[in-house]
């Protein structure tokens, strides 16, 4: 009994620490505005494209964004496709017009490595740190972006397999 109890501790522990970092970052920027805390907020370009950024995983699509960040549940595929454009051209990355099944067309947004965007991060400082973007790249990929997704980005050379795992 003594032993479940503390395998259940230490599962509890490591949950709350996850969430501690998968949440700590965000509000602590510019992105995150305890005021609205509650309310319909409607998502600018620049709280989207600070949202990717912060997003943990080289690889973002727009669910993720959805499921992540919370205060960006109203956003819409045409606005994070057009913050994944807007990031593309400022250099911070490649946003991919991808279809899957069903001709289902979507935009995937790929990171660049930390080490290619240093220049471009410090144009848009309010965008995301790079101790905080580092960090976030080097997290896995989340889980619901999809195994055949994951598969033809890994294909298409858009991502090294190694980090879609």
């Amino acid at each position: 009994m003594l032993l479940q109890l503390k395998c259940f501790a230490l599962k509890l522990l490591n949950h709350f620490l996850y969430l501690f970092l998968t949440v700590q970052g965000p509000r602590h920027h510019a992105c995150y505005d305890k005021s609205k805390l509650g309310q319909h907020v409607e998502p600018t370009k620049r709280n989207i494209m600070a949202a990717i950024l912060q997003t943990k995983g080289p690889v973002v699509e727009h669910k993720v964004v959805v499921w992540n960040w919370k205060f960006l549940k109203m956003m819409s595929s045409k606005q994070f496709a057009a913050a994944a454009y807007e990031l593309h051209s400022a250099n911070l990355g490649t946003a991919l017009d991808l279809e899957m099944q069903k001709n289902r067309h979507f935009v995937v947004f790929v990171k660049k490595p930390p080490e290619e965007i240093v220049e471009s991060l410090a144009a848009n400082p309010d965008l995301c740190s790079l101790e905080h973007y580092t960090m976030r790249y080097n997290l896995p990929v989340s889980k619901s972006v999809s195994l055949g997704l994951r598969h033809q980005l890994a294909s298409m050379g858009a991502v090294p397999a190694k980090l879609l795992k």
